[in-house]
């Protein structure tokens, strides 16, 4: 149960990663608007949050409305190590079909706005850093808040 539940959420935050990426190139964030995209990008955890604490939930309710601690734990990670092994997969999918053009567009925009030399933006801005970053934001992100859901889910039980 908690394989299956954890792969679900996994394959949940894999299409709302996709489906934010396309709202943001939709709504200029990778061009007209790139200004702003360091500030609504990472918007993307108030559904992942969401999404977490929904599958506490029904994982929790799932094994009759108790859930220790290690439960918990067990659970959030294992979600988490699924979220950042599709994490490539989804990066993938947004540089060649929703916005072939962002990295070249970022590092445009760092250089008409004096943000940061063309080598590094051109460090900053690829595939591989960007990746990376996602692979590490999701594995932080994961761990942290599976912790915190973990305690609150297995005080609830109590």
């Amino acid at each position: 149960m908690t394989f299956k539940k954890s792969l679900i959420l996994a394959i949940s935050y894999f299409f709302i990663f996709i489906i934010w990426k396309a709202c943001e190139k939709l709504i200029g964030l990778h061009d007209n608007n790139i200004n702003l995209y360091p500030f609504i990008s990472d918007l993307i955890i108030i559904p992942l949050i969401l999404l977490y604490s929904t599958g506490f939930k029904k994982y929790r309710i799932g094994l009759g409305g108790k859930i220790t601690f290690i439960n918990g734990i067990g659970f959030g990670l294992m979600a988490t190590l699924f979220i950042v092994a599709l994490t490539p997969v989804s990066v993938w999918i947004f540089d060649q079909f929703i916005n072939p053009n962002f990295y070249a567009s970022m590092i445009q925009y760092q250089i008409k706005n004096h943000v940061s030399t063309l080598e590094i933006a051109k460090q900053s801005f690829n595939h591989e850093n960007f990746k990376q970053s996602c692979i590490l934001g999701n594995t932080v992100t994961g761990t942290l808040l599976t912790v915190v859901l973990a305690i609150i889910s297995s005080k609830k039980s109590a």
